[in-house]
């Protein structure tokens, strides 16, 4: 020790303010290094974060690989049709790929390496041993060489699907073992931002009180040297120059302090910039876990938001267009009627435009599931036209079906959303076509399995630059279209969307001034029926005689129950009315009704907690309608299972309401 004290005391002033600012220089140097060291290495670790993040995308999209592989070939050997291979062919072509560039990418993770292999071993094991083998045995039997039994006997072997297991286990222990990397990889990423944070604050604590401890020390042993530069600096700034350079020649070279201050804060600055950036860092990814959440919640809000605006749009809007149709039935003046109908016309279309939105909304989400039923091309084609001809004949253009679908064929699919996507070219035509002819045509295409729906106009046409963003969503050719012929524009992108949910493609050719074609291509199954598909055989206005039956209306809206009422008792029946779905029960295990309309949404007791209650508890085979504002499949699902016959929608519509009294009264009618 005192070996430093007398070669600190020899050193120039210089040396001495050298060696003071070296130890903490050096010692911050060491802080810096160590968090330079800690920082790249948490960006190490991050890197690898999304390198594995990539390898399980990648691993899963093998795993779909495997999927449609296996899903193509069962469904050609099910059914014998080469477009049951696509998948099949596609998934192969793409397969060695993908598997290589995996392997690529784990490439510094030999056991992962080693997995890959096997899954390569195992499928290719599988192509040979029974996929290939399959395939090749039912060729034969769609050339007449082989039997049907023969193709069962190798699919029973199950040979293919314990190796498509053991390929699906491997991809899953692959997964596995990556997400394992990732947790650990986030943890040492999470583990190293601690630490770092930790060693620069006792960094910073350390050079400061070490700083202090040097500055202290060596202010003793330069205490008569600074006071030597102060008293030459005292000379100077009084004016006596010779004085002071004395002094300065006595003392040696002084040496500012705003340096040392400007050092300090040079260090300090670097301190609160590195901490700065790591509380940025951190910072930012707390906002990324935050902002997935608010999207996350917002994607939830939209579908509750949209659900409660189109029910309580709905209620009132029954309430509305139930008045408009009780007046339009009654008035006999053709003033009054008038309104009436123009109520009625506004009030379709603003529901309408609720259910493009509802539907548009659930085909974004993938909530619309297509429905597979049997069904008859006229009835897609004849409600469309009924509904829409009237409109059509009153602009003077003439609407004309061709149908060139035999009678006898019969369809399975979803009728409903073909119905809608015909609806909808039908109504843009429609809209646009002031004179001349609108032009349905249907066509089915045995050969290729496939349904043709198209629509021709004769009306404004399209120009060539337009085409291309008709079917966007909320999209016109321009503003005035909407000013002019009003609608959303949403219709054209629903059928796009519907469209390519079954699989099929839409197509435009239009010219402007002549007019525009629309083509609908859907894959489709058809057979030959036994006899065509029953239509409802009751008219709309030939109604059963139902006086003197009874019928219970649940209803907690005064003016929902009173359109229900005065519809009911139009067409004959006497009315009793409950407020809620507790009293509803109450009533109907009291008296006999032949027919129940409930209201879903009330209080004490909904519309499906009742219709269960009747139907499990009174054992009543009374026949109960729905009557709801809920405009989703699931509601209507859940009315459905509770046990109610037919779910009506709201507004209702007396000639629906009328539909499903024919349908059901024979029911209503059974002692």
């Amino acid at each position: 020790m005192f070996n430093i004290v007398r070669w600190f005391d020899e050193i120039s002033i210089q040396k001495k303010l050298i060696t003071i600012f070296s130890i903490p220089v050096v010692l911050m140097l060491f802080v810096s290094m160590y968090v330079y060291t800690n920082t790249q290495s948490m960006a190490n670790h991050n890197h690898w974060v999304a390198h594995t993040h990539k390898a399980i995308a990648r691993a899963q999209e093998l795993l779909t690989l495997v999927v449609d592989m296996e899903t193509g070939q069962r469904g050609f050997l099910i059914t014998g049709y080469d477009h049951f291979l696509e998948p099949y062919d596609r998934s192969l072509l793409l397969w060695n790929e993908k598997l290589d560039i995996l392997s690529e990418q784990v490439s510094d993770n030999p056991p992962q390496v080693i997995r890959l292999a096997l899954i390569k071993k195992l499928h290719q094991q599988w192509l040979d041993t029974a996929g290939q083998k399959e395939i090749v045995q039912r060729l034969k039997v769609n050339q007449g060489l082989a039997d049907m039994q023969s193709v069962v006997h190798l699919v029973q072997l199950e040979v293919g699907k314990e190796i498509i297991d053991a390929i699906r286990e491997e991809l899953t222990h692959f997964i596995d073992v990556e997400e394992k990397l990732i947790n650990v990889r986030v943890l040492v990423s999470d583990r190293s931002a601690k630490t770092t944070f930790l060693g620069l604050i006792i960094g910073s604590i350390l050079s400061a009180l070490v700083t202090s401890f040097v500055a202290i020390w060596s202010s003793t042993r330069l205490k008569q040297r600074i006071h030597t530069l102060l008293t030459a600096t005292n000379h100077i700034s009084t004016g006596n120059l010779t004085e002071g350079k004395l002094a300065l020649d006595q003392g040696g070279k002084a040496v500012s302090k705003d340096e040392v201050a400007k050092l300090a804060m040079a260090f300090g600055d670097m301190a609160e910039n590195l901490y700065s950036n790591d509380k940025k860092l951190r910072d930012s990814n707390q906002m990324l876990k935050q902002e997935k959440v608010k999207a996350e919640s917002a994607v939830k809000a939209k579908s509750e938001f949209l659900s409660t605006m189109s029910h309580e749009i709905r209620t009132p809007l029954n309430g509305v267009l139930g008045i408009a149709q009780i007046i339009e039935n009654e008035t006999k003046e053709a003033t009054t009627k008038a309104h009436a109908g123009i109520i009625l016309s506004s009030g379709q279309h603003l529901l309408t435009i609720i259910n493009d939105i509802l539907d548009f909304t659930r085909i974004e989400e993938n909530k619309l599931e297509l429905k597979q039923e049997p069904f008859s091309i006229e009835q897609v084609t004849s409600p469309v036209c009924q509904t829409l001809e009237p409109m059509i004949k009153e602009k003077g253009v003439d609407l004309m079906v061709q149908n060139e679908v035999p009678e006898d064929v019969e369809f399975m699919g979803d009728s409903a959303r073909l119905r809608q996507i015909l609806f909808n070219l039908v109504g843009n035509a429609a809209k646009f076509t002031e004179q001349g002819h609108i032009v349905v045509r249907v066509a089915l295409k045995q050969k290729n399995h496939e349904l043709l729906l198209s629509v021709m106009d004769s009306g404004l046409g399209i120009p060539a630059g337009d085409q291309v963003n008709i079917f966007n969503s909320f999209e016109q050719v321009d503003t005035t279209t909407t000013r002019k012929f009003g609608g959303t524009g949403l219709g054209l992108a629903i059928v796009k969307k519907l469209v390519r949910l079954m699989g099929g493609s839409v197509s435009l050719e239009s010219e402007v001034g002549v007019g525009s074609l629309f083509t609908v291509v859907v894959p489709i199954v058809s057979t030959v029926s036994r006899g065509p598909v029953e239509m409802n055989s009751n008219s709309n206005q030939e109604v059963l005689d139902v006086r003197g039956q009874r019928v219970l209306i649940a209803e907690d809206n005064t003016v929902n129950a009173f359109i229900a009422k005065r519809f009911c008792e139009d067409l004959g029946y006497h009315v009793d009315l409950a407020e809620n779905g507790l009293i509803a029960t109450e009533m109907a295990a009291e008296k006999h009704y032949d027919l129940i309309l409930m209201d879903n949404h009330m209080p004490q007791m909904n519309g499906v907690e009742a219709t269960y209650y009747i139907r499990q508890t009174l054992k009543k085979d009374v026949t109960i309608f729905a009557y709801t504002a809920d405009a989703f499949q699931e509601a209507h699902d859940e009315l459905l299972n509770a046990g109610v016959d037919q779910v009506l929608t709201k507004p209702l519509e007396l000639t629906s309401f009328i539909d499903a009294f024919n349908r059901f009264l024979p029911k209503s009618e059974r002692t």
